[in-house]
């Protein structure tokens, strides 16, 4: 980890942008996401990235941390509120780990800059969704990175536990070509309830108890590879989908 990042972690604080002031990260991305982030762009050998929600910029530190390894072309941060809300400190400590050049910042609404982005052609290995966590933001910043992710590319999602991102994620291991590679939990996993778990074997018996059933509890997150407390999935692109089919699974 770059020793920026592992001094914030270390203290739980960041510095203004002009230096005389020490401000609180709050609750953030967690250490255990950055590298968990920085390993899956070391893995899938990423040359450009993309990040919904630059904030502090921790998980951009770690995401060009691991594009340095690959040697990786560029990274597109995202984040409409950089100034605003986050003191423009993301960006600035972008330059401070010596990043400046691998970064750059679209200070747009995700709904807008990922549209701007596909249609200039931007192509990405791998990608970052922390933005927004309603399913209709969550579902949208999807919907934009699948069309610019490569085949074999990778998608990691945030926050998976909040019920709008955990819909979006059974929608994409349920409806479209892309498998679960890997979870970091960054908690202990949650059971499914006993009311729960024997509704399932019911549902298994019984075609008529399964259509009354939501689909969480005749087909579990479990078995789709991930738990009702997963904080962060990463799904592998499988296919380029050439049109969105009319077939519809519930999720």
């Amino acid at each position: 980890m770059v020793p920026l990042a592992d001094e914030i972690f270390k203290t739980g604080l960041v510095t203004s942008v002009d230096g005389r002031e020490s401000i609180g990260v709050g609750a953030g991305t967690p250490r255990e996401i950055c590298e968990y982030l920085k390993q899956l762009v070391i893995e899938t050998r990423a040359k450009m990235t993309l990040e919904v929600g630059l904030g502090f910029g921790l998980a951009t530190l770690s995401i060009c941390e691991g594009l340095q390894e690959t040697g990786g072309e560029g990274h597109v941060a995202i984040d409409a509120n950089q100034a605003s809300q986050w003191q423009n400190i993301g960006i600035e400590n972008v330059k401070r780990a010596g990043f400046e050049d691998l970064v750059e910042l679209r200070e747009k609404p995700s709904h807008v800059a990922l549209p701007e982005l596909a249609a200039e052609g931007l192509r990405v290995d791998f990608a970052y969704i922390d933005g927004w966590d309603t399913f209709d933001h969550a579902l949208v910043d999807f919907f934009y990175v699948d069309r610019m992710l490569n085949d074999g590319g990778v998608v990691a999602v945030d926050d998976c536990f909040i019920p709008g991102a955990h819909a979006v994620c059974r929608y994409i291991a349920t409806n479209r070509a892309y498998r679960v590679r890997s979870v970091c939990e960054c908690g202990a996993p949650r059971r499914a309830s006993l009311l729960t778990r024997l509704l399932k074997r019911v549902a298994a018996r019984s075609v008529g108890v399964r259509r009354a059933l939501k689909p969480a509890i005749y087909q579990p997150d479990e078995e789709l590879g991930f738990t009702l407390s997963t904080r962060c999935i990463a799904f592998e692109k499988l296919a380029e989908e050439a049109q969105l089919r009319d077939a519809h699974v519930e999720f």
